[in-house]
């Protein structure tokens, strides 16, 4: 177990130490990387605001059934992530980040112009599928960039800032989006997120290409054959992230039940406009853009489990607001307060897994990660489709909505208390109630002065 007070206790001693040139310049490079991240995030989280809150809406506009959006929901968590398990390992092989990232985000940003015009509902997720395939070997590799370049303990902090920056593109990105499509002269209002997305996903990738001397080329040549002749299940020999993964996939299972049907209440049940969906999906980005550079600092002070058990517990409220919500401004509320927990869960989540990770294996560990994810949403998105089809039937849409959103909530709060085996492997000085003994004294005192 890896104790921080030695590493705190290093580095004060250290302090006064006046760094080597060969020091300043790995330390400056390694800023100017990191500043090459934060934009490449700015980009790439710019698509993901223009895309991610219409996608679903799309299909039901030329005609998804609830089993149709279960599929989406599957496929878009499924083959990105277990694809990741394929590109992790090769990133890992070949000793390359960089070039996974430019590929695989000029590829998938080149598809999303192909979905211009798709009126099938199986074609458009068939295409959605290609494209997260390829896309799906950026993300191993940017983690492992990211691991690479940030110290131990900055961790949260440099999470929590590229989350910010992503946040707030994403935010920028669907205003704009939402805004252009309620204007448009076109009788396909979904040409413009598209185009969008498509030309600010390349500029993004292409950015990248300015982090020099990071990858570090071991094959040149790599046989598929070499991928498997590794075992790509053994970070789970790590007693420690095997008991995280395995909480982590029942509860991402129990969520999934739920994500199929909640376009399905905001559309048919409450008549939700274009514009009050992009409006939902902005006011959950402002409470993860204001809180996420907090909430990644606090991690490296409180630790990460704290912040993981808030987040899993505190999101068992979602399905049950939108069982018994009367309107819109309801979901408005939750979101914003889901949006603080999702920006818990954001940083505390990935920096866990870095964290018990091994150095040269990182991009395999967060990419088994992101697989065993990726399944679990697969069959929880599938079976809450087909279940909220089958209570819909039965019930009628809205009682059936209802049944199937609480048999998710419970399956959420049970799982969550998985989580409570979950252990940091870093020593934290602080904890969550410290902290809020001094935020209450803060306010205290500013109280009293004015």
């Amino acid at each position: 177990m890896k104790d921080t007070s030695i590493v705190l206790k290093d580095n004060s001693e250290e302090a006064n130490i006046k760094p080597t040139k060969e020091e300043s310049i790995k330390k400056d490079d390694t800023k100017k990387a990191l500043q090459v991240l934060y934009s490449n995030q700015l980009f790439n989280q710019f698509v993901n605001g223009t895309t991610s809150p219409f996608l679903s809406v799309y299909l039901i506009k030329i005609g998804g059934s609830a089993s149709d959006l279960g599929w989406f929901q599957a496929v878009t968590n499924f083959f990105p992530n277990t694809a990741q398990m394929f590109w992790g390992r090769l990133s890992d092989i070949t000793g390359r980040r960089v070039l996974f990232i430019v590929v695989g985000g000029i590829l998938s940003s080149i598809l999303w112009a192909f979905m211009i015009g798709i009126r099938s509902p199986t074609l458009f997720i068939l295409v959605i599928g290609i494209q997260s395939f390829l896309g799906s070997m950026i993300a191993p590799a940017f983690s492992a960039l990211i691991a690479d370049l940030s110290p131990t303990m900055q961790r949260g902090a440099i999470i929590g800032m590229l989350n910010t920056i992503g946040a707030a593109s994403s935010l920028l990105a669907t205003l704009i989006s939402g805004f252009l499509m309620q204007l448009s002269l076109t009788s396909d209002i979904f040409v413009i997120p598209f185009l969008i997305a498509t030309i600010t996903g390349i500029i993004g990738s292409l950015i990248i290409l300015k982090i020099k001397n990071v990858d570090k080329p071991k094959n040149r040549y790599v046989k598929i054959s070499d991928i498997f002749k590794y075992n790509l299940f053994s970070p789970l020999k790590n007693k420690t992230f095997k008991t995280f993964i395995i909480a982590s996939f029942v509860s991402n299972f129990m969520m999934a039940i739920s994500w199929p049907l909640f376009n399905i209440t905001t559309i048919e049940l409450l008549n939700a406009t274009i514009l009050e969906i992009a409006i939902l999906s902005v006011i959950g980005s402002f409470s993860t853009l204001i809180s996420q550079n907090y909430v990644g600092k606090l991690t490296d002070r409180v630790g990460r489990k704290p912040l993981i058990l808030i987040n899993r517990f505190g999101l068992v409220s979602v399905p049950l607001v939108y069982a018994f919500t009367p309107n819109m401004y309801l979901l408005y509320g939750s979101n914003f307060f889901t949006g603080i927990l999702i920006a818990m869960g954001n940083v505390a989540f990935f920096v866990y897994v870095i964290d018990v990770s091994d150095p040269a294996e990182r991009a395999s560990y967060i990419a088994l990660y992101n697989t065993v994810n990726g399944t679990s949403a697969l069959f929880g998105s599938l079976l809450g489709g087909y279940l909220g089809n089958s209570m819909i039937e039965k019930f009628g849409l809205r009682n059936g909505l209802i049944y199937t959103y609480l048999i998710s909530a419970v399956g959420r709060a049970v799982a969550a208390t998985m989580f409570f085996k979950v252990n940091d492997v870093i020593r934290f000085h602080e904890t969550i109630f410290s902290e809020f003994i001094k935020i209450t004294d803060k306010m205290h005192h500013k109280n009293k002065n004015n």
